[in-house]
């Protein structure tokens, strides 16, 4: 199981990873989220790693919403006791 502040640290590393994806080829004068600025020699490899870090940082950021979600659930107190069903 993750802690919760670990839960919290994944949420905020998967949007870096996806924002910094694109950022990464603003800096060298690409459209946003143009992945040949990962491998300008061969656009074909570029696109394949551009998609791997976004799916990354997607895939984090997924990880990160479910578990809180589960986590918010799981803390819940019950409405009614085990007695009362």
């Amino acid at each position: 199981m993750f802690p919760p502040w670990l839960v919290h640290k994944l949420l905020a590393l998967g949007v870096l990873i996806y924002a910094a994806t694109g950022i990464y080829s603003l800096f060298f004068g690409y459209a946003y989220l143009d992945y040949t600025v990962f491998a300008p020699e061969d656009p074909a490899h570029g696109q394949e790693l551009g998609i791997l870090f976004v799916e990354a940082g997607v895939g984090i950021t997924v990880t990160g919403v479910m578990l809180a979600i589960y986590y918010a659930f799981a803390a819940r107190t019950p409405i009614i006791s085990d007695e009362e069903w």
